[in-house]
């Protein structure tokens, strides 16, 4: 499996160069994880050179972004990404503790804790979970999710003696609390974690991950699709979990 993904990779570095995304987002960024562990398993520079240029584009604002938000957040240490939508914390997580795994250069691990502290403080709530954003007072199931994998990646290779570690430990600590209590019966979570009258989803179902003015029906309209990816890709993260543990 690790060599077709290999070569399904290489077109990347020719004829299919074009579908490299662009780090002009998170959701196109967070790609930046995939080339970076080509290259902790085959010490390709090749892959080490895509995931790392991307992986240092979400620190660095371009010229030709007035965007006062953006540069506000890019002056003050944080990516210029940044949107405070739950959906942020494993995206720009996954790429920078990627980059930090594959480089050992500190500077990636330390930029993916103090911007998930500032999540922590903007979007945790008392009991535990997260508003979608700091207007959009839902606690949507996928996006906690994307917390609470986000949360526990950065944890997995913060360093013991980070400035941010046990910040983030306690925000960790206190969602997982805090989910253990809104479990159904059948081991799933609501597309609301809250509400039991909305439906129980693995992936908490969002088409686009768009935030609109949302109210309470805009999560339940949502589509529910089998087989969908976001609620298959957590099986295999825990599958590597596994392996990493034995």
């Amino acid at each position: 499996m690790a060599d077709q993904l290999i070569q399904r990779f290489d077109p990347l570095f020719s004829t299919e160069a074009s579908m490299i995304p662009p780090a002009s987002n998170v959701d196109a960024t967070v790609f930046a994880a995939v080339p970076l562990q080509l290259y902790i398993e085959t010490k390709d520079k090749r892959y080490l050179d895509i995931g790392q240029q991307m992986a240092d584009k979400q620190w660095t604002l371009p010229d030709n972004n007035n965007k006062a938000t953006a540069k506000a957040f890019a002056d003050n240490g944080y990516s210029w990404h940044t949107r405070l939508w739950i959906d942020d914390m494993f995206m720009i997580t996954a790429a920078q503790a990627q980059a930090y795994r594959a480089t050992g250069d500190n500077k990636y691990i330390d930029r993916a804790a103090k911007e998930m502290v500032m999540y922590l403080d903007s979007l945790q709530q008392p009991n535990g979970l997260f508003y979608h954003a700091p207007d959009v007072p839902f606690f949507w199931g996928r996006g906690d999710g994307w917390m609470a994998a986000g949360m526990a990646e950065l944890l997995r290779s913060l360093p013991k003696d980070n400035e941010y570690r046990a910040r983030i430990m306690k925000g960790y600590q206190t969602m997982m609390a805090s989910l253990l209590k809104y479990q159904g019966e059948s081991g799933m979570w609501h597309q609301l974690i809250d509400d039991p009258a909305s439906w129980e989803e693995t992936s908490a179902t969002d088409e686009n991950a768009e935030i609109h003015d949302n109210d309470r029906q805009y999560y339940l309209d949502r589509k529910r699709i089998t087989g969908d990816m976001h609620g298959q890709a957590p099986v295999i993260w825990c599958a590597t979990a596994l392996i990493r543990k034995e």
